[in-house]
């Protein structure tokens, strides 16, 4: 019996020290290949909305609590009832809070909006993207598609963009065929496609001419609801349907940012859409060939060099001096894994700091953020 009492507690305790291990947060592979964890010491996205349109999102998951404002089903049940654990892993990508537990999103303080409208028509889903924009959301992300146009939505698409000047993004399609709607819907929507860890093209990522970036989406952790398959508060997948969230959260990153003064281009003093669709163009990793391809677009989202202002400032100091070039030097040359890799040094994301970031440094030296 004492054997048996022994044996007992000393399973519990293992299982109690596994538990901790598990528990410890973690920084997924994702968001360190974007660097956005070297944005979190100035900004974490508060202040921002995203508009989730997506199955739901089960928002009780101990890594979303309090993210998630305002939510609302356009297909009957509730919007908190995500059996397909789709909108819930969009939300930890995106969202996933500091609390010592878990995983982390890309932009842990931003406010989440849910519209349940997938799998939904036309009309439903149109009506929820008009839902969102009277949210007041300034990013909307739609991880779904169809391989047919869906004229409502387009409708929905030109008037939240032009008129209440949001930004959308969406998930290219994971069947490995040309882009699906709405990410084709390129004058309004920002398509997204996938890579791996080794910045290769996922097989079954869409492509086309209306791609415009890409970010991960193979093997994604990520938060999931409990209730449904597999039943478990986190699990791993693949598909555009991730890489999309990545991109929303880089955006949030931006829209609370200091605005740059170069993209201000009406001078009204505040990010607009346009301008962080086209910050984002610019700070993106080129992949593939040369400039925009069909396969990579304008390349990887980079949270890292969208948020340095003027670029340049690996330090953050607000200049780019004497202190950036050292820091640049030193880790010159350096891959990851390497004694002297500094991460912040490596501007352009390539994962290797090489001419590239020197040139950046080079061409910014002496600019301060005023």
């Amino acid at each position: 019996m004492k054997r048996l009492l022994g044996l007992f507690l000393v399973i519990v305790l293992l299982l109690m020290f596994i538990g901790r291990v598990l528990a410890s947060e973690q920084i997924s592979w994702g968001v360190a290949r974007i660097r956005a964890n070297l944005v979190w010491n100035n900004n974490t996205g508060t202040g921002i909305k995203i508009a989730i349109i997506d199955t739901g999102v089960w928002y009780l998951h101990s890594d979303l609590q309090d993210r998630v404002i305002s939510g609302k089903s356009f297909i009957g049940g509730n919007w908190w009832d995500d059996g397909w654990n789709h909108g819930t892993m969009a939300a930890g990508i995106i969202a996933a809070i500091i609390n010592n537990y878990g995983l982390i999103g890309v932009s842990p303080n931003v406010s989440l909006v849910v519209a349940r409208a997938i799998p939904g028509t036309d009309d439903k889903i149109a009506d929820a993207l008009y839902w969102a924009a009277d949210q007041g959301v300034q990013i909307v992300v739609m991880s779904f598609g169809a391989s047919f146009p869906l004229p409502l939505v387009e409708q929905a698409c030109e008037e939240l963009y032009h008129l209440n000047k949001i930004l959308l993004i969406a998930a290219a399609g994971s069947d490995g065929v040309p882009i699906y709607y709405p990410a084709k819907y390129n004058r309004t929507v920002i398509a997204v496609g996938a890579v791996d860890e080794n910045d290769n093209r996922w097989y079954k990522s869409n492509f086309g001419p209306e791609l415009e970036l890409v970010a991960p989406g193979v093997n994604i952790n990520s938060t999931a609801n409990p209730n449904a398959p597999p039943y478990q508060l986190y699990m791993a997948d693949n598909g555009t349907s991730y890489a999309a969230p990545f991109v929303a959260g880089v955006a949030a990153l931006i829209y609370n940012s200091k605005l740059d003064p170069e993209y201000d281009y009406n001078n009204n003093n505040i990010w607009d859409n346009n301008e962080v669709r086209q910050k984002l163009q610019d700070t993106a990793l080129d992949l593939g060939a040369q400039d925009r391809d069909d396969y990579y677009g304008y390349g990887l989202v980079n949270a890292w060099y969208a948020n340095q202002r003027p670029p340049g400032d690996v330090n953050t100091d607000h200049h780019v001096n004497y202190l950036d070039a050292i820091i640049v030097g030193a880790a010159f040359g350096s891959e990851p894994g390497d004694p002297n890799w500094d991460p912040r040094a490596d501007i352009t994301i390539n994962n290797i700091v090489n001419y590239l970031d020197s040139i950046i440094v080079g061409d910014h030296f002496g600019e301060t953020d005023p």
